[in-house]
């Protein structure tokens, strides 16, 4: 606290170092300084000052990660908005100890970095910065979510690896509980889930997809591998994550296209000869003008 003081009273924020020092002790606060940025008024005196310094920071970068971001555009939004390591949040990002200390199904942190607006102080590092969207991350996973993944025999992993197909997918809100019961609705039958974003994921861009690229031989393809991918293929938000907890009830869709005409949604189908003629359609709608 000593330094503290004397950077205060070097700033002109309290007229000497060691009256404050005293004073602090004299209050029982000079232990209970937060470590931080802050912004302090010159027109405060040594009481506000200390009352602030109790506090805590008041100087924040705020930054929002938006949900469906890869691992690698999520440590560059953060590495960009809070200015931190990028190399060092890659990291740490994928290193097994850290996934483990951090409580959360792995391997990397792709997936788990929960989307959402965040406040930090400045100054603030990286493991605590992945550590604090982590920690979101389980905060969403409450009794009444684990007990309904496992009415569905599923996993906290299986669901957000699925939530981040139904993400990645999903471009109308009111269509995620609809296309995570279509993949609900493979899985059950044994089905290919046949998800593009997981053929773009596997390619490592998200550039247009041509049939030979479904051939591509990765488990994160799922043309060609059943079931789910190894792990989550971009960062699912509390919509997601929540329709592929409660899918659509009484659907029996297994197919969907994009309609190509400009509103983002898709053509539901249950036979392959509905979804047929839905991708006919969708065809003649992106030739026309």
């Amino acid at each position: 606290f000593p330094g503290v003081a004397q950077l205060l009273a070097e700033k002109g924020l309290v007229r000497a170092a060691k009256p404050f020092v005293y004073y602090a002790r004299y209050r029982e606060a000079d232990r209970s300084v937060k470590a931080g940025w802050y912004e302090i008024p010159a027109t405060f005196t040594p009481a506000e000052v200390l009352s602030l310094l109790v506090d805590g920071p008041n100087l924040y970068d705020r930054i929002t990660l938006p949900e469906g971001l890869w691992l690698g555009e999520s440590i560059s939004l953060l590495a960009a908005g809070l200015q931190l390591d990028s190399l060092v949040l890659d990291s740490l990002a994928r290193s097994p100890d850290f996934q483990a200390a951090m409580e959360l199904p792995g391997p990397t942190l792709e997936g788990y970095l929960y989307p959402e607006t965040y406040h930090f102080g400045r100054g603030v590092d990286e493991p605590a910065v992945l550590a604090h969207l982590a920690g979101q991350f389980r905060a969403f996973w409450n009794g009444t979510r684990r007990a309904r993944a496992e009415e569905l025999g599923m996993s906290v992993a299986a669901i957000t690896t699925l939530a981040s197909i139904v993400e990645a997918e999903a471009v109308v809100d009111e269509e995620r509980v609809r296309i995570a019961a279509v993949f609900h609705n493979r899985l059950e039958r044994g089905m290919l889930l046949q998800a593009d974003p997981t053929v773009q994921y596997a390619r490592g861009n998200r550039k247009k997809l041509y049939y030979r690229h479904l051939e591509i031989d990765s488990p994160y393809n799922t043309y060609r591998y059943g079931g789910l991918p190894p792990s989550p293929i971009c960062s699912p938000g509390a919509a997601a994550m929540q329709a592929t907890l409660y899918p659509l009830e009484g659907c029996e869709d297994l197919y969907f296209v994009a309609t190509r005409d400009g509103s983002g949604r898709h053509a539901f189908s249950r036979t392959i000869r509905e979804h047929n003629r839905a991708r006919e359609e969708a065809a003649r709608q992106s030739k026309s003008p």
